[in-house]
Order: structure tokens, then C-alpha cells, then sequence
């Protein structure tokens, strides 16, 4: 049987004579020869991945130029009032950062810095050889970390040696440094490079590069194995290869006819580009680079499943999610490391982030929102500093505006931390409102200085953290459930209405939007379904504390199935239900903005998930969670107190900063049950009283001797 013999053609590569000879001529001093020498040898090695890989560059440039075109304002005055400061030493460095660079240039050298390596170090100078650390720099030259090496001294950098490109060595202190780093868990003293995790993307897709420049540079159709049925001669195989590649390499030669002879055959050794699924891999391997640099698509030109909204989208999440996060790092560390050192941070620096054109429509979202907070009772400032809107604190800001039909604005502020125990009464100083529910007269309140009652307060703090607080935190939850279950309804309801109007929202007409809301008499059951067990096990507690705090005198009958108990239980399971109508006001309205301004469905779902943001948020349900545990519980209260024949009872608050002041005047005031206090209830948190005397009350109503006065 005759012996076949494999001749190969391989398509990259070169002969070992080759190299040999390459490496001994004389390269005459040329610093790119080697590199020559192994581009020639098909060694391309991935050692300046900045300039080799065009996705690497094009995420890392994309970071860079977006920031450097921000300007950076020396700002003086204090953090949550700034004014830009014009002129000074502080502005000129900042302008001027060194004779090479200018301002865009420091800052674009020292993003690139940052997410090559993981760290830029600034080496400042100052007037004289060293630069003072309370002194404004004169200069500053951004560097790599990897020409410096810490000093350490008890673990702690001390100052840095830093390697010049000429060999020389030079000590730097720590105040001449300062660096700019990513946390590193493995080395806390240096900084983690982002090309580190996708340094094996980068090179899978360099190394593809380079085998698709060598596809065409050795193109060949007999990229395989050719055999013959007898023994070739060196001289005759030598030929015949010759021939091959003079005829079939390079890619304008690529498809030409091939003709063997004397039974010679040839078998197909290569993989294809399509058998590598060559597209998709590079496609996924430059996905994951710019996931590591948390950099969209639209970024770096690639809109190939982008529109024009989605675009414009990733666009403000880039600024939101990756360029902002970065600039306040660098502002934190600036604050830390340079300006707070010179004149304790009478001046410092900050992003103007007003220029940017991305952020003008969330600027326009947040004003939008900022109108509702101010239409709440919220005061301009508050709202200013919260959304990070960035105008200038006005005098009168702090102070909120309400609409006059309305009870006063101080009635209605909730107190520093904790919402306020109430509101205030309308009318005239000192002239309180009628009472609730009786047809008596309210004594004038008589000012008076009336001592803390360690009892009483015993009692107050008992009734709070037994029996108030639990209850409220599972109202809390109940509430987080529904609003969740609700809000998802809506959306659900405006995609069917969008899919009935092929998506395209000026479709959706006015008459529409019932459609999307939910259905009142559905969820006005589910809220009261929910919350039904609630409302007993919180009269159960009530009950229950009641009993160890009155003794024999309330009667065993007295119970959560008490007749006059259930119709109260029933009553309020009615009144909670008005949260539906306030939420059901705020998406019809918003709804129609913005039919009215044309936005599409993506629109209206924001502004959906805005209304359940602000009217069923935190804030809002622990509102709602807090009126209705107070109201169950004083409601069982008052009707435990006529059960058990008490006579007397005492107004009492938890005397801190946030007691409404309509509340503070009736603290330890005394009243036969049944009839008003000042304010004009019969008890605290009395169900139809104002809103502005029940919202958010801790108040408690305490039993007391008969023989106790009435207070005057």
C-alpha cells in the first residue's frame, strides 16, 4: 500500500531562517524594529492595548473627552450654598495646570490614567523645591501609577518614590501626591485597573483582529493538506508548494482555480469564520468590554438595535450611571487631599454639571417633579437640595407655601426625623375650632406651666413601644404590598390600552386613560380585605393594654367583637379607602400631561411609577400607617373608657420636637370623657376631626382620678 505523505500550507508563520536573520541585522537605533520583527514574524503582541484595540479606546476616550468637557468651578460659601468663585489661585491653577497642558488636558490624561491602570497619581509643585502642604500648587502634572512606588511606614504612605523616564529616582512627599485610585481588595494601597477583568476579552478579540488581517494577507483556497499516492521528491514538493502560494496567496488571489496532478488530492484543514461564529464572538467579546467600563453602545457609534429614544436614554444613564459616580470620586478626594489642607476648605471644587446636554431633560423630569413636591407643602429649598436641582438657596425658600383655603404651612411640616404629631388649628390665635361630634363648647385654653409627670410619660412610652409601634409597622407592610399589586395593575393596563393602539401613544385619547386606571370599587375591597385583620389584631392590643392598665374596672364583655367596636371598625375601613381617590386624581392628571405633550409609552409608564414613587412611597404610607394605627387605637380607647366608667381623662404627647404646637397647648390637660379639649376634639386622633389634628398623631388620651380638676 503506497505510503501518503502530508505536505501542509500553512497560512501564517514564517520559516526559523527567517527570524534568525531578522534578529541579527543591524537595527540602527530604530525603537519600532522589533516590533517590526515580530509584526513580520506573526507575533503581535497585546502591549499598548489603548492603541491596539479599537473598543478599549473607544470606551476609555468616550469616559475621558465627556468629563474633560466639563467645567470644573472653584466654588467658596458653604456645601449646600455655593457661589462660584471668578478670579484667584485656585481658578488659575485649574486653567493652567502646567506650561504643557491645559485644563481639558489634565482632565482627559487623567481619566485615561484612571482606567488604564487603575490609578493617575498628581505630582504638585509649588513655589519653592518642595510644595508646602498648606499652600495652592503652582502646577500639576497627572502621571501613571506604575512610575511609583510607596514609602511606607507602619503601613501607612508616607511619600513616593517616583522612577523618571530617565532613570533617575526622585522622593516625592505625601503631600506633593495626590492619587486618584479604584479600591483594589488585593493591594488596599494601589488601585485595581477596569482592564484587568477584561483583559482576557481584550485579548480573545485582539488575537481575532490579527487572524482576520492574516486571513487576507495569506489567503490561500488549499489551506490544508494536500496527498499523493507515492513519495514526493524535497525538490518536487518544494515546486509544487511554490506554485501553490505564487497562484493562491493573498486575498486578491483568493478563489482561482487550483489543478492537481498524478491522483493528488486535497483535503480542507482550516476552520472558517463561519464555523468560529466569527461576528457573534467579536460582537460579545466588545459587549464585555464595555460592560466593564460601563459604557452604552451609543457611545461608541454602534446603533444597530438602538433607536433614536433608546439612544438618548443610554446617553443620560451613561452621564447618571458612570460619569457622575466618577466626577464626585474625584471631587470627594480633591476635597480631602488638596483643598481642605489650605485654609481648612474655604474653597473647593465641583463639576458643573448644568452644561450638560444629556442631563437637560432629567433636569426638566426633576422640575416636573420638584412642582408636585412644592404643590405638597414641601419648601423650595428643601426640594432644591433633595433632587440636586443646582439653583442658588433663595432667603424665603426655607418656608413652605400652601394655598390659603388651607390650614397654616407650620401646621402641616413634618419635625426633623419623625413626622409631626399633628397640625395646627385654623381661626384666630387662641380661639380654638368647634369640637368634633358633640355639641359643646370649648373652654378657653389658660397657659399655664405644667411639669413633666414621670408616670404619665411611663405610660406614653409603655403604650408606644408595646402596642403603637408593631401595629404601625404592619400597617406599613400591608400598605408596601398593596401599592406594589396596585401600581402593577396600571401598568398592565396601559400595555394592553398601547397594544390595542399599536403602541403609539397619540392614539391614546383622554377617554382612554379610565382604561388605564384601576378600577376604584375592586381595590377599595382589596384595601379593606387587606387591611381587615389588622384593624382587630390592633383593637385586640388596645383591648389588651387597656385591661392591664384599668384593671377590673373594664368589664369582660368588652371585647373586639363588641357591636359598638365593629361599626367603628367598619366605619374607618370605609374612610381608609380615600387613599385610592387621591391616587387615582394624581395618574388621571399625570396621564394627560403627558398624552398632551406626546410621550411615548416608556413616558407613561415613568410617570406611573413616579405617582406610587411620591404618593405611595415611604413617606406617604408611613402616614397613612401611623393616622390609621393611632385612630384605632383612640377609637377603642374612648369607647373602653365609657365601658369601664371613667370620668376623667389626660391629654398626653410625647413632648418632643415634633409635637404640632396645636398639641403641645393640650398636653396634660384635663377633661371629663366625652367632652372637647382646646383643640376641639374629644379625644386624640377622633375620627372626621381636621386632617391637621389627626395626620400623623402619637397622642394617647390617659385615664385619671375622678377627683382630678378639670384644667382651666
Amino acid at each position: 500500500m503506497a505510503v501518503k505523505k502530508r505536505v501542509g500550507i500553512r497560512p501564517v508563520g514564517q520559516p526559523l531562517e527567517k527570524a534568525q536573520a531578522l534578529v541579527t541585522k543591524d537595527f540602527n537605533g530604530d525603537p519600532n524594529f522589533f516590533q517590526s520583527i515580530r509584526l513580520q514574524l506573526g507575533i503581535n503582541p497585546l502591549d499598548k492595548p489603548y492603541a491596539q484595540h479599537p473598543y478599549l479606546y473607544a470606551a476609555i476616550n468616550a469616559i475621558a473627552c465627556n468629563i474633560a468637557g466639563v467645567p470644573f468651578e472653584i466654588q467658596s460659601g458653604t456645601r449646600k450654598n455655593p457661589a462660584t468663585v471668578e478670579s484667584g489661585p485656585w481658578v488659575d491653577l485649574f486653567d493652567a495646570p502646567n506650561p504643557l497642558l491645559s485644563r481639558y488636558q489634565l482632565w482627559e490624561s487623567t481619566m485615561i490614567h484612571l482606567s488604564l491602570g487603575g490609578e493617575c497619581l498628581w505630582v504638585l509643585e509649588g513655589k519653592g523645591a518642595e510644595r508646602q502642604e498648606n499652600e495652592v500648587p503652582t502646577e500639576i502634572w497627572p502621571h501613571s501609577g506604575h512610575a511609583f512606588k510607596p514609602r511606607l511606614k507602619n503601613g501607612m504612605v508616607m511619600g513616593w518614590n517616583y522612577n523618571s523616564p530617565s532613570g533617575v529616582v526622585k522622593e516625592l512627599e505625601a503631600s506633593q501626591v495626590i492619587q486618584f485610585k479604584y479600591f483594589n481588595p488585593y493591594d488596599p494601597l494601589r488601585g485595581l485597573s477596569p482592564l484587568d477583568p477584561a483583559r482576557m476579552a481584550v485579548r480573545q478579540d485582539h488575537k481575532a483582529s490579527v487572524f482576520n488581517e492574516a486571513f487576507f494577507d495569506n489567503g490561500c483556497d488549499v489551506g490544508g493538506i494536500l496527498t499523493s499516492p507515492k513519495p514526493l521528491s524535497p525538490e518536487k514538493e518544494g515546486n509544487i508548494r511554490t506554485q501553490l502560494e505564487e497562484r493562491h496567496q493573498g486575498s486578491k488571489k483568493r478563489g482561482r482555480l487550483m489543478v492537481l496532478h498524478g491522483g493528488m488530492e486535497y483535503t480542507q484543514n482550516e476552520i472558517t469564520h463561519r464555523d468560529m461564529e466569527f461576528i457573534e464572538q467579536r460582537k460579545w467579546t466588545r459587549d464585555e468590554i464595555l460592560a466593564v467600563y460601563k459604557v452604552p453602545k451609543a457611545e461608541v457609534s454602534i446603533y444597530e438595535d438602538l433607536n433614536f429614544a433608546t439612544a438618548l436614554s443610554q446617553d443620560r444613564g451613561f452621564w447618571q450611571k458612570t460619569l457622575i459616580p466618577k466626577m464626585r470620586y474625584i471631587e470627594d478626594v480633591l476635597y480631602h487631599r488638596l483643598f481642605k489642607s489650605v485654609q481648612g476648605g474655604a474653597q473647593w471644587g465641583m463639576f458643573d454639571l448644568g452644561v450638560v446636554e444629556a442631563l437637560q431633560s432629567d433636569f426638566a423630569d426633576k422640575t416636573k417633579t420638584a412642582e408636585t413636591l412644592w404643590r405638597m407643602g414641601y419648601p423650595v429649598n428643601v426640594i432644591n437640595e433633595r433632587l440636586q436641582l443646582g439653583l442658588p438657596k433663595v432667603a424665603w425658600g426655607d418656608e413652605a407655601l400652601v394655598n390659603s383655603t388651607q390650614t397654616t404651612a407650620s401646621a402641616l411640616v413634618e419635625g426633623a426625623g419623625e413626622p409631626q404629631d399633628g397640625g395646627g388649628g385654623s381661626g384666630e390665635p387662641g380661639t380654638p375650632p368647634a369640637p368634633v361630634g358633640t355639641g359643646k363648647t370649648a373652654p378657653a385654653v389658660a397657659k399655664q406651666d405644667r411639669a413633666q409627670d414621670p408616670a404619665m410619660t411611663a405610660l406614653w412610652e409603655e403604650y408606644i413601644g408595646k402596642v403603637f409601634a408593631p401595629r404601625e409597622r404592619e400597617f406599613m407592610v400591608k400598605l408596601r404590598v398593596y401599592f406594589g399589586a396596585q401600581k402593577r395593575d396600571v401598568l398592565n393596563r396601559l400595555a394592553r390600552v398601547a397594544a390595542e393602539s399599536k403602541s403609539v401613544t397619540k392614539d391614546i385619547t383622554p377617554s382612554q386613560i379610565e382604561e388605564i386606571l384601576f378600577v376604584r370599587e375592586e381595590w377599595d375591597a382589596s384595601l379593606k380585605a387587606s387591611l381587615r385583620p389588622t384593624y382587630k389584631r390592633t383593637t385586640q392590643a388596645s383591648i389588651a393594654q387597656l385591661r392591664g392598665e384599668l384593671g377590673s374596672a373594664l368589664p369582660n364583655t368588652f371585647n373586639a367583637l363588641d357591636p359598638n367596636v365593629l361599626e367603628f371598625l367598619r366605619q374607618k375601613e370605609i374612610t381608609v379607602t380615600g387613599i385610592n381617590e387621591t391616587t387615582t386624581d394624581k395618574l388621571r392628571q399625570t396621564l394627560f400631561d403627558g398624552i398632551k405633550e406626546g410621550e411615548t409609552v416608556n413616558g407613561l409608564q415613568d410617570r406611573i411609577k413616579n405617582v406610587y414613587n411620591l404618593a405611595a412611597g415611604d413617606a406617604r404610607r408611613l402616614t397613612i400607617a401611623r393616622t390609621e394605627t393611632a385612630q384605632v387605637l383612640s377609637g377603642v380607647r374612648s369607647m373602653a373608657f365609657e365601658e369601664a366608667g371613667i370620668e376623667k381623662q389626660k391629654w398626653v404627647t410625647a413632648k418632643d420636637e415634633a409635637v404640632r404646637p396645636s398639641h403641645l397647648e393640650q398636653d396634660g390637660f384635663v377633661r371629663d370623657v366625652g367632652d372637647a379639649f382646646p383643640n376641639g376634639l374629644t379625644h386624640p386622633s377622633e375620627m372626621g376631626a381636621p386632617p391637621e389634628e389627626i395626620i400623623n398623631c402619637r397622642c394617647v388620651a390617659i385615664a385619671v382620678p375622678k377627683e382630678t380638676p378639670v384644667t382651666e
